[in-house]
């Protein structure tokens, strides 16, 4: 793994959604230095660069933030101004750079895990009014007929990112069921379960080695990547990347791959991690952006497919694939690529010889 960083977020911020749609990485709401923020702002890849958009309807933290059809869609989150969790959903236009209220959820909340699969939006546990309560429903919305339907859930956990697609399932990682403790003791649990959406039916996968909240989680190929997070207290953070092979059904633990943090956003583009934010200390947020490179080593004994073949895609390439050393397998920078290198798409674990739309 390599984390490279990146332009600053504009803000800092924390417990703030953060998704890509056609190409670019928006961050929504969150809260920055004890303010609730409202604000959108757009990283493109190609430029390296943030630009602002147009503000959401409101102001709020630990929503949901996904991407369906080209469009992305905010969900719920807690609203200091009202005092409550809102049941709020609003949908976002990146072609208009516009916003249209939708279907309210049906249960109001936040710190919910939340994931996309077959083109619904499903929402898992969180807390919902009032206080600590947990919510014990999957709320699944339908943003092609702005529909709603309602699942049980008799174990909700909940406190930041904890669902990731995985195919046409979902993961679900640690997470507490008991605020009792909150927040000098999350009692947060090992448990990981694999949500079936077509059957609502749940399996049990390998504990995660270390339990956690406020993390985030990401599934990339065959693996999900647990980054950060707080093993104790809310404030406790770690820097571990812990990883799920989830062929194998069995954990790593990658050591101090970043620095502790927790509440930070991330999201999935072309093969890597992108996350941002998080907490410096309590009150104090980060805008810190980075990429988390998922170098695969190949045997390039055995090795097969096509090299790069002069220079005018390494750039190309810095951005879109893995350029791996022809000499011990291991990933090289573009600046560093040479003629004869093989380039490996991570997500597809394939081997290409130029970028291709």
């Amino acid at each position: 793994m390599d984390v490279t960083t990146l332009e600053s977020l504009p803000i800092p911020l924390g417990q703030h959604g953060f998704e890509e749609c056609g190409g670019i990485l928006y961050a929504v709401c969150g809260g920055s230095e004890g303010v609730e923020m409202n604000r959108l702002y757009a990283y493109d890849p190609t430029t390296g660069h943030w630009t602002r958009k147009a503000d959401a309807p409101i102001s709020g933290q630990s929503p949901v933030w996904k991407a369906v059809g080209g469009k992305l869609y905010l969900i719920g989150g807690y609203r200091s101004d009202l005092g409550v969790k809102s049941d709020e959903t609003y949908e976002y236009d990146p072609s208009q750079d516009s916003w249209t209220q939708k279907a309210d959820m049906p249960h109001a909340r936040e710190d919910m895990g939340g994931a996309v699969v077959g083109g619904k939006i499903y929402i898992f546990g969180g807390l919902t009014n009032p206080g600590h309560t947990f919510a014990s429903y999957i709320d699944v919305y339908n943003p092609g007929t702005d529909s709603w339907e309602s699942r049980s859930w008799f174990s909700p956990v909940a406190l930041g990112d904890f669902a990731a697609p995985y195919g046409d399932k979902i993961v679900l990682v640690s997470g507490t069921g008991d605020m009792g403790g909150y927040p000098n003791d999350l009692r947060a649990t090992r448990q990981v379960l694999l949500y079936d959406p077509a059957l609502n039916s749940f399996s049990s996968l390998a504990d995660c080695p270390v339990a956690a909240c406020y993390k985030e989680i990401d599934v990339v190929g065959d693996k999900l990547y647990m980054i950060g997070g707080a093993v104790d207290g809310a404030y406790d953070f770690t820097g571990d990347v812990q990883v799920l092979d989830l062929v194998q059904n069995t954990w790593s633990v990658a050591s101090n791959v970043i620095s502790p943090n927790g509440e930070m956003a991330s999201c999935v583009f072309d093969g890597a991690i992108y996350f941002c934010g998080g907490w410096l200390s309590p009150g104090h947020n980060d805008d810190a952006f980075r990429r988390l490179s998922l170098a695969e080593y190949v045997d390039m004994s055995t090795a097969s497919g096509l090299v790069l073949s002069g220079t005018a895609t390494l750039t190309v390439w810095s951005r879109y694939g893995r350029i791996i050393r022809v000499a011990d397998g291991q990933e090289r920078s573009a600046a560093d690529a040479e003629e004869g290198d093989l380039v490996y798409q991570t997500d597809t674990k394939r081997f290409y010889s130029r970028y291709e739309e």
